[in-house]
């Protein structure tokens, strides 16, 4: 080990993917985060038309004219309709919602073992500089022994 010689890293590679990794999974919920958010505000909206359609029809019972069979069945069938669409909706935002939870533990454990890489690197770090201060230690005693050494036979032959 050469005192010029920097630390180097062999999991280097490893902690770039799993980086790279973590960062794949933040955007990917990110993207499902923002089309939860417009399949929920289309659930909404459904749910307020099916709501709306409602009580119109509740609207038709005091009036003092009778309600048309057509009249009545498009009602109907529209009340339906918006209920049908509703639940689609709403279960393509169950579909999102799971898919949401999918990747937040997915995001969970890629972040976790990012920090085991981290905290392995830091540990190895540590061990490479106490390696390095240990044998700059050596070399500083071996140079004393040899200057003691020197002063000693130089002292004798004086």
């Amino acid at each position: 080990m050469g005192s010029d010689r920097r630390f180097q890293y062999a999991l280097q590679p490893m902690l770039l993917t799993r980086q790279w990794e973590l960062d794949r999974l933040r955007s990917e919920l990110g993207e499902v985060n923002a089309a939860w958010a417009v399949q929920d505000t289309s659930v909404k909206a459904l749910l307020q038309r099916q709501q709306a359609s409602m009580q119109e029809w509740g609207g038709l019972e005091g009036t003092p004219r009778p309600l048309s069979v057509d009249r009545f069945v498009m009602l109907a069938r529209y009340i339906e309709d918006c209920g049908a669409q509703a639940r689609r909706a709403q279960e393509a935002l169950d579909a999102l919602t799971q898919r949401r939870d999918d990747l937040t533990e997915r995001l969970h454990l890629a972040h976790r073992a990012l920090d085991a890489v981290h905290e392995h690197r830091e540990k190895m770090q540590v061990r490479f500089l106490q390696d390095r201060i240990s044998l700059v230690f050596k070399a500083a005693d071996d140079q004393w022994g040899m200057s003691r050494t020197t002063e000693a036979a130089h002292d004798s032959e004086s």
